[in-house]
């Protein structure tokens, strides 16, 4: 499952509630994933990337 803008979103969680396991967040911001990874800890196998440049 990919999700785009998901820094600041908490659909990342409530994917994670419903059982899945293989989810990725992109955004724009590193500050903001920091922050959904700081909330989520150690909660499930989650891949974070940066999107360093629009496309």
């Amino acid at each position: 499952m990919l999700e785009v803008g998901g820094g600041a979103s908490a659909l990342v969680d409530g994917l994670l509630d419903r059982g899945y396991t293989d989810v990725t967040v992109v955004d724009l911001s590193e500050r903001a994933l920091a922050e959904v990874r700081e909330r989520l800890g150690a909660r499930a196998s989650v891949t974070f990337r940066e999107l360093l440049r629009p496309v």
